[in-house]
């Protein structure tokens, strides 16, 4: 009898660390689009990340929310309205476990057209591009206020199109929350600022750090078009993508937050001058950037020397307009979304060589614009 319930004993754990397995490997997937091809708004989903399967669960109706950030404890969804002069920032309920979302608040950003959200805190920061202002919201008993709109009135004027005026295009925070910094596509700056508490407030005065391509400090530099900013996961190097030249800045950021160029490489050969996005490997061995509009894909650079040198692997060619991608947290897939061919294209990942491999399976979806990944905090 004793031996009966060892074994029904070890069984059970066996089942419970099988269920236990299974949980970690599926975590939730948040989608956001363009809506005038005929898409609902944001979507949630569920990815597995040992098979690479991907279902929808959820959808809620929101125009155009082409950029998207979760709360610290996924709880809410922080999306733009990229709508013009009727753009917005919204939130909404999300649940984990099952995909659900429902409309919480909304409220209008001062500045038009925001791509880019982040937050810290009660703090929530958007990228106002057409409007060139970054705006800071606070959260408080589910409703958005507006704190403080703050307007750039640079101009590089390289490109008399692109950087006629500023163009605010992201806002990203160090991994340490020290600091905040938005990248100005029309000016060839950044913007830093102090983060002064846990609750995201920033500093009233910022440092404007210029961008250079080569060893000369140029008055205005060579119309490179700064786009998104990541960091290494301590926070030492940061990576800068830049849309125009198609460019990639490695920067070293020392205690004070200041960030001075390393090194540059070239992220797209064909000069396409539409450079999107870039991320890192779990690992940190691989840096990934998307390029579109001629020869649209994936460059792939292998990271070197402690993060500040990097080396070209290759480039793997996607669907149209890869605007966003995402790593999953294992490292094993990248997911790019191709907007201009409605729909998410997974890829498998050689976390040895840092090579991506199309798996041939998508998700049919209108004008993917964004991708970004929710893990139950119980699985952290």
């Amino acid at each position: 009898m004793k031996h009966l319930i060892l074994i029904i004993c070890t069984f059970a754990l066996l089942i419970s660390s099988c269920n236990m397995t299974t949980e970690s490997e599926t975590i939730g997937l948040i989608i956001g689009t363009y809506t005038s091809s005929g898409s609902h708004g944001i979507y949630s989903a569920e990815f597995n990340q040992e098979t690479g399967h991907l279902h929808l669960l959820d959808s809620i109706s929101v125009p155009n929310p082409s950029y998207v950030a979760l709360s610290d404890d996924n709880s809410k969804i922080y999306a733009v309205n990229e709508n013009g002069d009727k753009s917005a920032l919204t939130m909404i309920d999300y649940d984990i476990d099952n995909g659900k979302m429902k409309f919480v608040d909304s409220t209008a950003t001062v500045g038009d057209n925001p791509c880019y959200v982040s937050l810290v805190g009660n703090t929530v920061f958007t990228a106002n591009y057409t409007g060139g202002s970054l705006n800071t919201f606070k959260i408080s008993n589910d409703k958005i206020s507006l704190q403080n709109a703050i307007k750039f009135n640079n101009a590089c004027k390289k490109d008399s199109v692109r950087q006629a005026t500023s163009h605010i295009h992201c806002v990203a925070i160090s991994p340490d929350k020290k600091n905040m910094y938005a990248t100005d596509l029309g000016a060839d700056l950044i913007y830093k600022f102090d983060i002064i508490n846990e609750n995201g407030d920033i500093s009233t005065q910022y440092d404007s750090i210029p961008l250079i391509t080569s060893g000369v400090m140029p008055t205005c530099s060579e119309g490179i078009g700064p786009r998104h900013l990541i960091f290494s996961d301590d926070g030492q190097i940061a990576y800068l993508i830049s849309e125009l030249s198609g460019t990639i800045s490695v920067f070293s950021r020392d205690v004070e937050g200041n960030l001075n160029v390393i090194e540059t490489v070239l992220a797209d050969n064909a000069n396409a001058r539409g450079s999107a996005d870039l991320h890192l490997s779990p690992d940190n061995k691989f840096l990934y950037a998307s390029t579109r509009i001629k020869d649209d894909g994936i460059t792939i650079f292998k990271v070197e020397n402690n993060g500040i040198h990097l080396s070209h692997v290759d480039h793997v060619y996607t669907g149209r307009h890869p605007r966003n991608f995402i790593i999953s947290p294992n490292g094993k897939f990248l997911l790019v979304a191709c907007r201009d061919d409605n729909r998410i294209e997974i890829y498998k990942c050689d976390t040895h060589s840092g090579i991506i491999e199309y798996s041939g399976v998508n998700l049919e979806i209108p004008a993917p614009v964004c991708l970004k990944f929710a893990i139950s905090l119980k699985e952290q």
